[in-house]
């Protein structure tokens, strides 16, 4: 997809944009496969961001963490490497 024709392609390349949507929806999918348990860590896991203040520029733009950096709290979450203390 080029810049262009991406939906927010002001964001192309700056790794600011939400990937929240596109995780909740991959947990949707998990859903419809019947993976449940897996579908829920991952709500969990992104709503642990949320209240931890893990954000994007378009919900903090001041106090911030990049899209990649999102992504990879709740990949780690999600597989058990943020210990428990702070989750």
């Amino acid at each position: 997809m080029s810049p262009s024709t991406a939906p927010y392609p002001r964001a192309a390349g700056k790794d600011i944009a939400n990937p929240l949507g596109s995780i909740l929806s991959a947990a949707m999918l998990l859903d419809h496969f019947g993976l449940h348990a897996d579908a829920g860590k991952v709500r969990e896991a992104a709503n642990w961001t949320l209240q931890n203040g893990f954000v994007t520029k378009d919900i903090d733009p001041i106090n911030f963490y990049f899209t990649s950096t999102i992504g990879e709290l709740i990949s780690d979450y999600v597989g058990g490497k943020i210990p428990r203390r702070y989750s």
